[in-house]
C-alpha cells in the first residue's frame, strides 16, 4: 500500500472538505470507503495531524496504518484481483490487435490477388484482341489477294482497272 500527497492546504480544516470533494471529483466510493481512504470520505484526517510529528514518527505512523490496513482488509486481495482484471484486459488487447492485423493482411492478400486477377484478365483480353486484329488482317490481305487474282484473271492489272472504274463511276 501507498501513500501519497495529493492536495497541499494552507490550514487543516480544509483536509475533510478537500477529500470529500477530490473523492467525489475522480468517482471514488464516497461513503462506503475505498476511494482515498478506507473509511467515509472526510471522516479520517490522522494524517493531516502528522505535521506536528518528527519524520521518524511519522514514518512508524504511516507503517501501523499500513500493517492495520493489510491485517484488517481485502487490500491484498483487491490488488491480487486488480492486477487480474487489468491482465486480462491487456490480453484481449492483445488479442484484438492480433485479430486486426490478420484481418488487414487477409485483405492485403485479396486486393493483391484481385489485382492479379485483373492483370491477367487484361493480358488475356489484350492477346485475344491481338488475335483477333491478326485474323482481321489476315482476312483483308486475303480479301485483297483475291481480288487481285480475280483482275488479273479477267485481264489486266487490278490497279490499273480500278482506276478506269473509278473514272466511269464519275
Amino acid at each position: 500500500m501507498h501513500f501519497f500527497v495529493i492536495c497541499l492546504l494552507s490550514e487543516e480544516p480544509q483536509g475533510p472538505v478537500a477529500e470529500m470533494l477530490l473523492t467525489r471529483v475522480c468517482g471514488a466510493y464516497y461513503h462506503g470507503g475505498s476511494g482515498f481512504c478506507i473509511d467515509i470520505a472526510g471522516k479520517s484526517m490522522e494524517s493531516i495531524h502528522f505535521r506536528k510529528l518528527s519524520h521518524v514518527e511519522a514514518s512508524n505512523r504511516w507503517a501501523e496504518f499500513d500493517a492495520w490496513v493489510e491485517d484488517n482488509t481485502p487490500v491484498n486481495e483487491n490488488w491480487n484481483a486488480q492486477a487480474a482484471v487489468m491482465d486480462t484486459q491487456a490480453e484481449r488487447k492483445k488479442s484484438r490487435r492480433v485479430e486486426r492485423e490478420k484481418q488487414r493482411e487477409s485483405a492485403k492478400k485479396r486486393r493483391k490477388a484481385e489485382i492479379e486477377d485483373l492483370a491477367k484478365a487484361s493480358a488475356y483480353s489484350a492477346s485475344v484482341n491481338d488475335e483477333r486484329l491478326a485474323a482481321d488482317v489476315d482476312l483483308v490481305e486475303r480479301m485483297v489477294l483475291g481480288f487481285k487474282r480475280r483482275a488479273e484473271a479477267e485481264g489486266g492489272n487490278s490497279e490499273d482497272k480500278g482506276d478506269e472504274e473509278l473514272k466511269t463511276e464519275e
